[in-house]
């Protein structure tokens, strides 16, 4: 959902949202690895949806090729973005007591997680 979240909370009713992206990168071989099962994990939904990967080659032998162009351009690549969202929704008055939180904070749950 990325950077849509931000519409998506204040639609429901709750205030804009603070948010929060990391990125992982690197160039070792473990982090190419990450990229290249995740691929293979989508694969079924991949080929459900007809999307072509032809423009990446064979992909037994894909890992490799990445490894290798990191090794040869001495860089970093990238992994999958994870975002963080969170809001907090101040409550009615009529729920208010003096002394106890004056707010109380909603979680949106996102594919499991929150």
């Amino acid at each position: 959902m990325g950077i849509a979240l931000y519409q998506i909370l204040q639609q429901v009713g709750l205030p804009a949202p603070a948010m929060h992206m990391e990125t992982l990168l690197g160039s070792d071989a473990n982090l190419t690895s990450l990229i290249c099962d995740l691929l293979s994990s989508m694969r079924p939904l991949i080929q459900q949806h007809n999307v072509s990967l032809d423009a990446l080659g064979n992909l037994e032998t894909l890992l490799d090729r990445i490894q290798a162009e990191v090794v040869a351009s001495n860089t970093v690549v990238s992994f999958v973005p994870l975002e963080g969202v969170w809001a907090r929704k101040p409550m009615s008055t009529s729920k208010r007591v003096v002394g106890e939180e004056t707010e109380s904070v909603r979680r949106v749950f996102v594919n499991g997680l929150y």
